[in-house]
């Protein structure tokens, strides 16, 4: 019986100080001065017709020309690069007989995390991509990529010179495939670290050991990375807006109700809007906390748009994790707040909107009228979890009601850390406090009289030194 009573209890817990960021990952550090990962034999990557190549850069504007990753050939029909040049991306690919096809397109800003990509197709497009977005579209050669290169494909400096035409900055999350990629697979996947196999991918650099002098090559091509130069790349936590997680692409999106599956995320709006749509919900916290809330979220959206861009905004609904909302912040929904920045930004929070309504029941939580796109953090300046509560805190630890449903009296069981320096509350279905009996609970069973309570819905809560509990309690005084 009393493993009944603990399974059927309802835990809520909540850390008195705000949640720890958890980092999404590593990346490295590139320092500008012969600094570079060398992967071996380009050849390697049996690059034929088809080619995509991406990753995210943050780089400075000290150099002119910043080679991201290629294994081009000076020398021969052979090899391909992606770089930066004056803040343009600059792309080339060269064909086993004419020579080669290359382009520059504006603008890749300086300091500022952004996805970069390129696709090739023999006898179709070369196009450039600058944060999901077609920058340049022009023909590709009908002969077929140069594959046969003696150079090693080199990420973070040029294949033929890697102590000149260097990156200063930050590179992470290198990708080639020996396909051309669409532009809704570029712009789904780009915020995601890739944990499942992919079609065509033949080049994976993931980048997250965080110490050694190697990266691996993820893909199941072996082309591992030493790092390499008179200074080796420097490991970093990761800071940009993309890490492990789930995404879901929507397009075209139109009026009404729109989901993204396994996001824990749902847009409503009565304007008409065909664009695309893109929300990621990464499983980590972002590189800067908000200054506004007691307790965050430990996981944060992103939402990319791509289209026409009018403005329109949308109610959104969250779906938190079961318990991730308290009582208080239900019936204060207020008391949660959705901060808001640039999709790209890794500093201040610079918007912030009030839940209109939560959910202690089903967790979730709604925001009417927001704008989108961006990154979205969840903060409470109450005392919801808005977490995976078994993350939030493992110890072991419980609060059980019984009986429930009651008729004339209940207890409170608590557990023995509980005991002591404890408050326990009761709060009617409107939020009025119907009973609050007591400070330092000494036993670890309080029995509390409901003779002159009406029959409805109640909420017992339970405030430790570090945590916050709740289990509902129906009074029903016809109970046999």
């Amino acid at each position: 019986m009393r493993l009944l009573r603990i399974l059927i209890a309802l835990l809520v817990m909540l850390p008195s100080l705000s949640s720890v960021a958890q980092s999404c990952d590593h990346m490295l550090l590139f320092d500008g001065y012969n600094s570079f990962i060398d992967c071996g034999p380009g050849d390697n990557l049996n690059i034929e017709g088809q080619l995509t190549v991406e990753a995210w850069v943050k780089l400075d504007q000290r150099f002119a020309m910043q080679h991201v990753v290629g294994n081009f050939d000076q020398n021969s029909f052979n090899g391909f690069y992606m770089a930066i040049q004056n803040q343009a991306l600059n792309c080339a690919v060269k064909d086993s007989v004419n020579g080669t096809k290359s382009f520059n397109v504006y603008q890749v800003p300086f300091n500022v995390w952004t996805h970069i990509a390129f696709t090739y197709k023999t006898g179709g497009r070369f196009r450039g991509y600058i944060n999901g977005k077609v920058r340049i579209d022009v023909p590709a050669s009908t002969t077929r990529i140069g594959n046969q290169t003696s150079s090693h494909l080199i990420i973070g400096s040029a294949p033929w010179r890697p102590d000149t035409l260097v990156a200063q900055g930050n590179i992470d999350e290198v990708r080639i495939y020996n396909l051309e990629r669409s532009a809704n697979q570029i712009r789904e996947d780009m915020r995601m670290v890739l944990s499942t196999p992919q079609s065509g991918l033949i080049g994976y650099w993931k980048m997250a050991e965080g110490t050694g002098v190697t990266t691996a090559d993820l893909s199941g091509s072996g082309c591992n990375g030493n790092l390499s130069g008179v200074v080796l790349p420097t490991w970093q936590t990761a800071e940009g807006p993309y890490g492990e997680g789930s995404c879901y692409l929507a397009a075209p999106a139109s009026s009404g109700v729109l989901n993204f599956p396994g996001t824990d995320l749902e847009m409503n709006s009565l304007q008409s809007c065909l664009d695309t749509f893109v929300v990621s919900h990464l499983q980590c916290s972002p590189n800067v906390l908000p200054v506004c809330c007691a307790n965050y979220s430990d996981s944060y959206w992103i939402i990319d748009r791509y289209g026409v861009l009018n403005p329109v905004s949308y109610d959104l609904n969250f779906s938190l994790p079961p318990g991730a909302v308290s009582v208080t912040d239900e019936l204060n929904p207020t008391n949660i707040q959705l901060q808001q920045r640039d999709g790209f930004s890794t500093g201040t929070w610079t918007n912030n909107a009030f839940a209109v309504s939560a959910s202690s029941v089903s967790a979730d939580v709604q925001f009417a009228n927001t704008g989108v796109p961006g990154q979205l953090l969840l903060g409470t300046t109450g005392n919801s979890a808005l977490n995976n509560l078994e993350s939030v805190n493992s110890v072991a630890a419980s609060v059980v009601v019984f009986p429930n449903p009651a008729d004339n009296s209940f207890s409170v069981e608590l557990s023995p850390s509980l005991v002591g320096s404890t408050e326990i509350k009761i709060y009617d279905a409107v939020g009025r406090i119907v009973l609050s009996p007591s400070v330092n609970i000494i036993d670890q069973a309080v029995v509390v009289e409901t003779k002159n309570w009406n029959s409805g819905l109640y909420y017992v809560t339970v405030l430790s030194a570090t945590n916050y509990y709740v289990q509902k309690l129906l009074v029903n005084k016809n109970v046999d």
